[in-house]
């Protein structure tokens, strides 16, 4: 699904980030708000969360460049109704 699409709504880029967060262990995640306390129990030094920290970045960089996308769009879109008018 996402990986097909020419460009994402708001509530599935609002999801992303959401997950991106999550991931990423940010306090400030707005309505999701776990409880991280059992993520104590992670190992840091483990193959498994080296793979999901690089998946978390992999992940922000899409974010940046699906960003990047949409502001390029809106901008041709503007300038083509600024040459219609």
């Amino acid at each position: 699904m996402i990986r097909k699409a020419s460009r994402l709504d708001r509530a599935t880029r609002r999801r992303l980030v959401d997950l991106h967060r999550l991931l990423s262990l940010d306090p400030v995640a707005g309505d999701l708000e776990p409880d991280l306390s059992s993520w104590g129990l992670l190992d840091p030094a483990s193959p498994e969360v080296e793979e999901l920290c690089l998946l978390t970045d992999r992940l922000y960089d899409l974010l940046v460049e699906i960003g990047e996308l949409d502001d390029e769009q809106e901008a041709m879109a503007l300038s083509w109704r600024a040459g219609a008018v």
